[in-house]
Order: structure tokens, then sequence, then C-alpha cells
């Protein structure tokens, strides 16, 4: 009797849409970190240490860009402001001020967009660490690498596009699209290593190219939907801001705020720019694809459970009805994020021992495996990270993320830096790596970002819900 009550339950279980979202999402995400997987072995394989650093030195200055002004921005913003108007019934009223938002967006990353491409030179010397660039201009790889990082530009306009398609398809639930953009872009990428023959302008072409086929597969779907398109009337779009002029100008007070929002992740990759050594960046990259691909289940939930929150937040529904779904969503979140950590520390040398089984690598895959592991450690934090955001940004919380991303960076950059050039200076005396190797340095402050920020974030929501009740 208690089994079929048990198994009545899991089947309800996944049968409900929720339920089904996060399981079309995990599946997709899955096979799009599998590809990722994919996408690592051939930089691994098919590119000279060098060559792998300089190709994704050179993407961090437009994924910057993205990151800077989308990432934990477009939909943090954007989103709440949409769910008002669907619950209103009004699809049309949606389009059009997502319409707006999209002119607004993307007008503003082609101009940073033409910028980086105008002192390409200028802003690399800069990006890059003394180390690397010495080899750059002495192996005679800076003309090709301020090309593809000049290419690489176009992928932050085509990301603010797919942002707000995305933003509709969420509302609307419709997550196998949404969750295939990872799948085309990497497929554009693979391509692009297997015909480079170790040029990254090949490879930069054809990361381009990916996200162009993704946008389009996003503006289909859209459509489908009932997504009304722009007017190229200029009347018209005075018409539409006249009457979008409230939920516009909230967005903006959201949206400029946020864009100081960076994630601890990026934060990292950006820092070792500054400091890394030949592999280093390579090492940074794969071993952090590898722990981050357990935490596909994770991203899934809380990609599902931002709409949810956001509509029943402005929905009829009692107070406590909220309350009990964010219980809910926050202890699935950090129950699967301690799951998510044991087995990327576990795996982790399964999968870099799979690397070097199919094809010559670049030499360092026990140091990569470490990396993987420390990184596996912030796993847990980070899931409380990503549920208890989604929780700020339906309430429409202004500058709560902000300050939080900020004194999170503070910390992390504090421990960067710190280390650094306690060890340059040799001021003491450590022989541990995980506190004198930069690549494992800037690891384990991934720790502490997302340690900051849920410790952070938690206070916030316990402070709301006694203020509630």
């Amino acid at each position: 009797m208690q089994y079929q009550t048990l198994k009545n339950k899991l089947i309800q279980l996944f049968l409900h849409p929720s339920s089904q979202s996060v399981l079309i999402l995990t599946f997709f995400t899955g096979f799009s970190r599998l590809l990722g997987f994919v996408r690592q072995f051939f930089i691994y394989t098919r590119l000279e240490p060098i060559e792998s650093d300089l190709l994704l030195s050179g993407n961090k200055v437009p994924d910057f860009l993205a990151t800077f002004l989308l990432m934990g921005t477009v939909y943090s913003s954007i989103l709440p402001i949409a769910s008002k108007l669907e619950s209103k019934e009004t699809q049309e009223n949606s389009s059009q001020y997502l319409n707006l938002m999209m002119l607004f967006l993307v007008s503003v990353i082609g101009f940073l967009a033409l910028i980086i491409v105008i002192f390409t030179r200028f802003i690399l010397e800069r990006f890059t660490s003394p180390e690397i660039w010495t080899q750059v201009i002495q192996g005679g790889y800076l003309e090709e690498y301020i090309l593809a990082t000049r290419i690489m530009c176009l992928i932050p306009i085509f990301s603010a596009i797919q942002s707000i398609f995305g933003v509709f398809l969420n509302l609307k639930k419709r997550f196998l699209i949404f969750s295939l953009a990872g799948v085309v872009a990497n497929l554009g990428t693979i391509l692009g290593l297997i015909l480079s023959n170790g040029s990254i302008v090949v490879v930069a072409s054809f990361m381009v190219i990916g996200w162009v086929v993704a946008d389009s597969m996003f503006l289909i779907q859209a459509l489908k939907l009932g997504y009304k398109l722009p007017s190229f009337s200029f009347k018209k779009k005075i018409e539409y801001f006249k009457l979008h002029k409230k939920e516009i100008f909230k967005t903006w007070q959201l949206f400029l705020p946020r864009i100081f929002l960076i994630d601890g992740f990026y934060g990292a990759a950006l820092m070792l720019n500054f400091i890394f050594s030949t592999g280093q960046n390579t090492a940074f990259d794969i071993g952090t694809s590898i722990s981050g691909s357990f935490f596909i289940l994770v991203t899934s939930l809380t990609t599902v459970a931002f709409p949810d929150l956001s509509l029943t937040l402005n929905s009829s529904a009692k107070t406590s009805h909220f309350w009990q779904k964010l219980k809910k969503y926050v202890l699935i979140t950090i129950t699967m994020g301690f799951g998510v950590t044991i087995i990327a520390f576990l795996f982790s040398p399964l999968i870099m021992w799979l690397f070097e089984l199919l094809g010559k690598g670049q030499g360092n895959g026990d140091y990569i495996v470490l990396i993987a592991q420390i990184s596996a450690l912030s796993l847990v934090f980070r899931s409380g990270k990503e549920i208890l955001s989604r929780y700020i940004f339906a309430k429409e919380r202004v500058w709560q993320p902000v300050i939080l991303s900020t004194v999170g960076v503070f910390f992390q950059a504090i421990f960067i830096f710190g280390l650094y050039n306690l060890n340059r200076l040799n001021l003491w005396d450590v022989e541990s790596d995980i506190l004198t190797d930069t690549g494992l340095i800037v690891t384990l402050s991934l720790v502490i970002y997302y340690l900051v920020w849920v410790l952070g974030a938690s206070k916030i929501v316990w402070s709301d819900y006694k203020k509630t009740f």
C-alpha cells in the first residue's frame, strides 16, 4: 500500500508541468554540457597552449561586455515587468514593451562593441598579463589575436537579442527552444575548431555563426507563440513608448544599477586574465566547465522557479502561498547543491582521464582536475545564490543584489590579489600549491564569493519573512 502511494506521488511529480519543464531543461542543458566537453576536448587537443589561451582571453573582452550588461540583468529586470503585462493577458502589449527594451539594449551594446573594435589593441594590451603579451608579440600572434577579438564582439549583440526573446519564451513556459541555445552555440564552436587548422579567427567566426542560428530559432518560436515584431514606423515607436512609459522607467530603475551586478565566476575569469601564465587560462576554463557540468539540474530548476515565483507574487494568491513555494524551491535547490558538489568532486578525474584517453592534450591534466575539484566546493554555495537571487529579483529589489555582488567581488579580489602579491614579494613561507599557484587561487576565490552572497541574501530573505508575518 505504501509502495503504491509512493509510486502514485512520483508519477504525479513527473507529470507536473513544472517537473516536465525542469526535465526538459536538464536534458538539453546536459546535452549542451556534453557538447561543451567536446568543445573543450578540441580546444585541448587541436590548439597549442598559447592559441587556446588567446582564444579564451580574447573572448573574455566581449564576454565581459555581455556579462556586464546582460547576465543577471535582463532577466532580473525585464522578466518581472513583462510578467505583469502577461498576467493582464495583454500579450501584444508585452511584445511592444520587449521590442522597446531590445532596441535599447542593442543600441547600447552595439555602441560599446564598436568602441572595443576601434581600440582593440589598446584594450587587449592592458587586458592580457605581461607574460602572455610578450609571447603574443614575439610569436607573431598579434594580428590574429586582434581580429578574433573583433569578430567575437558581435556575440554580445546577438546575446542581447536572444535574451529578449528568451524572456518571452520563459513567460510562455516554453523551455525547449530556450534550452537549445547552448547546444547550437557549442556546435558552432566545435565546427570552427574542426575546420580551424589552428586559426583562432576561424573558431571565432563559427562561434558567431552559432549565435546567429540560435537567435533565428528563438525568433521563429516566439513568432509562433504570438510575438509581435516591432514596427518600422517611428510614429508607432513613439506611441508604444507613451503607452509603456511607466513600465520602461521602472525597468531602467531596475536595470541601470544592476549592470554592476557581476557574478563571481566572471569576476574570477576576468581577474585571472591580468595575472595568468601559459596554460592557466585554458586549465581554468576546462576545469570549471567540468565541475559546472554537474550543476545543470540546479540551473534548470531555478530557471523554472523564477517565472513561477514572479507570476505567483504578482497574482491574487495569498502571501503564505508564495512563501511556501519559495521554501520548497530553496530546500530542493540546496539539497541538489550538496549532491552535485559531491558528484563533481568525485567524477572530475574520470572526465579528465577520458580527455587524455581520446587525444593528445597539453600535458596538464592533473592540474585541470585540481581546478575542477576546488571549483566543485563552491557549487553548494552557488546553489544557494541561484535560488535566493531569484527571490530578490522577483521582489524587484534594485540595490540589494548590486550590494551583495559588489561585496562578494570585493572579498574575492582581496583574496586573489592579496595572495598573488604576497607570493610575488616572498613575504610568507607557504608550500601549498592552492595558496601559491595563480590559477588555483582564483578558483578558490569562487567559494569566498558565493559564500558571501548566500550569507547576505539569507539575511535579507529572513528579514522580509519576519516583516511579512
